[in-house]
């Protein structure tokens, strides 16, 4: 499924006889290299720091360590239609934000059922107002107003602030809606709505990724997101690795991801330039 990182020990020493057979220095070891510098400070989690640190947590003797590349799949953009709602949801919260998309300010709208309040539970609905024209976010929540939050965030990390909601839709489950203005196209979109988002630095390089996670629904998935230009991707972890469940970890500052079948023992994995690695058992103790 994916490409041997390091070979087996056998095989390591039958190529280190030939070596001596034939008079040749030793070879080099895969670790990267250190030539070049960079202008750019990088910022790094612990024991995720960099590929170099990743692969040094990796125990030689264990079994064949695989990589695999993630195959990413285009998500599908939602254009905003302008809306008018009926008076079956009655407005009962506006929240102003500033600095969406390059600097525009946008108000958000919030309704629930006539005779809801601000305290009560039940589905929230949103509307996005910019410049006199009301744009439908449908449904945000469904647990009150109290589970419904709304922020503005670079969260695919191009330079502009998204439109970030987010709500509670149940006991297990949590959704978010992100939001954007295209200012060639003149038109609000939704670029991504999600699943019960793990706000974590994925891969080490300082910037917390867009990862979705099951909650408490069975059984359990971790999407992985990218930006790609204009838009988002997704790969899904259990499809990639062939298993059947996929279960979010962290500790110490450590991130994984374990994945298997029923009845079957676990497998490791951590995310790296854009592809799962393979590591023989999670990067921490597991005896707490």
């Amino acid at each position: 499924m994916g490409k041997t990182i390091y070979t087996r020990m056998t095989v390591g020493l039958a190529v280190a006889a030939m070596v001596l057979l034939v008079g040749c220095g030793p070879t080099e070891t895969g670790t990267p290299a250190s030539g070049g510098t960079s202008t750019k400070e990088q910022v790094v989690s612990p024991g995720l720091s960099s590929q170099e640190g990743l692969y040094a947590q990796i125990p030689v003797q264990q079994n064949s360590i695989q990589e695999i590349d993630l195959s990413f799949t285009p998500e599908f953009i939602e254009v905003l239609e302008i809306v008018q709602l009926d008076k079956e949801w009655v407005k009962v919260k506006s929240v102003e934000v500033l600095d969406v998309a390059g600097n525009l300010k946008v108000v958000i709208h919030l309704y629930m059922k006539p005779g809801a309040s601000e305290s009560d539970r039940g589905v929230v609905r949103a509307a996005l107002e910019d410049q006199g024209n009301m744009y439908d976010l449908k449904a945000v929540g469904d647990n009150g107003l109290d589970s419904v939050s709304i922020e503005a965030k670079d969260i695919n990390h191009n330079g502009t602030n998204e439109l970030i909601i987010t709500g509670s839709m149940g006991a297990a489950y949590i959704e978010r809606n992100i939001v954007s203005f295209i200012p060639a196209e003149k038109r609000w979109v939704k670029l991504l709505t999600m699943g019960t988002p793990w706000e974590i630095d994925l891969d080490g390089d300082g910037k917390d990724d867009v990862v979705a996670v099951s909650g408490g629904v069975l059984p359990g998935y971790v999407l992985i997101y990218r930006w790609n230009e204009d838009h988002f991707e997704r790969a899904d972890v259990a499809e990639a690795t062939g298993n059947f469940y996929a279960i979010p970890q962290q500790t110490d500052g450590k991130v994984w991801i374990q994945s298997g079948k029923p009845d079957e023992p676990p497998r490791y994995y951590q995310y790296l330039n854009g592809k799962l690695v393979e590591i023989p058992e999670p990067p921490v103790s597991q005896s707490r």
